[in-house]
């Protein structure tokens, strides 16, 4: 691969206005008032909330609910204010608990305040919960609304469950509930983790029929569907036909569009994707870089994945430990561990920490070539890092002293384990009995079947 094809980075195209989720309540204004009365919890709600200070307008309401005195107590107008502020702000648990407040206080609860409640619960993949109060606006409030229904919908999706989520859109056409855009996005979304691409696609014709035009959001939900089935050439088909609506692909289409290259081997393709969001004068992210560089050395194009790393170092990205365990990877798997561990080397150059995930990759490595003493001296490395063993190291090493037939080294470490608490899984426990039935150990087999079984943990002995 030339070096000009992954330097010739452009000043970024000025990006579009974020989209608005019509499930969370609008943002504050650009101006924000001083409130006009100190003593007004109201007022004081109103200008936290602006201010995007959620906290403070919690607290507020907090202690002027809890106050035994004084006549002025925060209006239903100012919980539903304060809930959609929380949900902006991610703090859901938070929402979720101004409702119970509102429910101990006996404070009238909107459609709006179920919606916004509805959503936290959603979010936090708590749909069943969702749904009670979704009955709840049947019960006490009259029929919900698309808003209602969309939030639903959309918790279905988020926990996989494909079949309620139809069933919720259903209802809504039965009902006559008229469906929004964010609805028709929603259920493309839940068609593609279906695999029904093609009525997926037809959403989108269905969508304009009912008066919206498809934007960019409902055609990256759709790619980002066709992309994950291996659909790739329709995926840069619709590329192209949002060119052909007046909208264009953004980055994460493009990373995704890579991405599905990548994983079916088709580097070249991969490598054109990235030229063309590059000449559209969009600027390639993190993840672009690194979903890229993994394919490249997935693919044993190590030279040209380090080339990019320098392009995406050059480009400021310059401390990303997942870039860097990624060309570890794939140095190992060519078995060139001097290179590795110069890559190594640079992490801690930088001042930067090796994660989890670099120990066993280097652990692994090591281990897979026969290094069994350089990968104990990167597991004793790790507690000056800070970092410590999980489930996956101690059972790579654990492999690693079977395979070399160190079945002391390897009992060691499981009494290292025990001492820390550490419980051996199915893998573990499988490997070891092999080792102790290999080396003639009966004594200490049947030892370990009985803890194992203590345990709760079946293997195949």
């Amino acid at each position: 691969m030339a070096a000009a094809r992954i330097t010739k980075l452009r000043p970024p195209r000025p990006s579009p206005p974020a989209a608005v989720d019509p499930i969370i309540i609008p943002s504050s204004q650009p101006s924000i008032p001083p409130p006009q009365d100190p003593d007004n919890p109201d007022e004081l709600i109103r200008h936290y909330c602006h201010s995007n200070t959620p906290g403070l307008a919690l607290s507020l309401l907090n202690r002027s609910i809890s106050a035994a005195a004084g006549p002025r107590k925060p209006s239903p107008e100012s919980f539903d204010l304060l809930l959609g502020s929380l949900n902006r702000s991610g703090k859901f648990e938070s929402a979720i608990a101004v409702y119970h407040t509102m429910l101990r206080s006996g404070v009238p609860r909107s459609v709006f305040t179920l919606n916004t409640v509805m959503n936290s619960y959603c979010k936090l993949r708590r749909t069943n919960l969702a749904l009670h109060l979704f009955d709840e606006i049947r019960s006490r409030n009259g029929p919900p609304n698309t808003v209602s229904y969309n939030v639903l919908l959309k918790g279905f999706c988020g926990e996989g469950r494909l079949r309620e989520s139809k069933v919720v859109y259903a209802k809504m056409v039965r009902l006559g509930v008229w469906p929004n855009a964010h609805t028709f996005t929603v259920l493309i979304d839940v068609l593609c983790r279906g695999r029904m691409f093609d009525k997926a696609r037809r959403v989108l014709d269905v969508m304009a029929e009912a008066g919206f035009k498809p934007n960019v959001i409902a055609f990256g939900v759709l790619i980002n569907g066709l992309c994950g089935g291996g659909l790739l050439e329709e995926a840069m088909g619709l590329v192209r036909e949002m060119e052909g609506r007046g909208l264009h692909a953004d980055v994460v289409m493009f990373t995704g569009l890579i991405g599905g290259f990548c994983k079916e081997g088709k580097l070249e393709e991969a490598l054109r994707v990235f030229d063309l969001m590059i000449e559209k004068g969009l600027r390639p992210n993190e993840f672009t870089f690194t979903t890229l560089i993994d394919g490249l050395c997935k693919g044993e194009r190590l030279e040209d994945a380090m080339r990019l790393f320098r392009v995406m170092e050059e480009r400021g990205f310059n401390r990303n430990i997942v870039a860097y365990n990624v060309l570890i990877c794939g140095f190992f798997s060519a078995c060139d561990s001097g290179k590795a561990l110069k890559l190594l080397g640079e992490i801690l150059e930088k001042g930067m920490k090796p994660d989890i995930f670099t120990c066993n990759i280097v652990i692994d490595g090591f281990l897979k070539m026969g290094k069994v003493e350089s990968a104990l001296e990167i597991f004793h490395d790790m507690e000056g890092w800070g970092i410590f063993p999980d489930v996956v190291t101690y059972n790579t090493m654990l492999r690693g002293f079977y395979d070399a037939g160190d079945l002391e080294q390897a009992l060691n470490l499981v009494e290292r384990m025990r001492k820390e608490g550490r419980q051996l899984d199915a893998i573990a426990y499988s490997a070891l009995s092999d080792a102790m039935g290999r080396a003639g150990r009966m004594g200490d087999l049947e030892k370990l079947m009985s803890q194992s079984m203590e345990v709760g943990i079946q293997y195949n002995s």
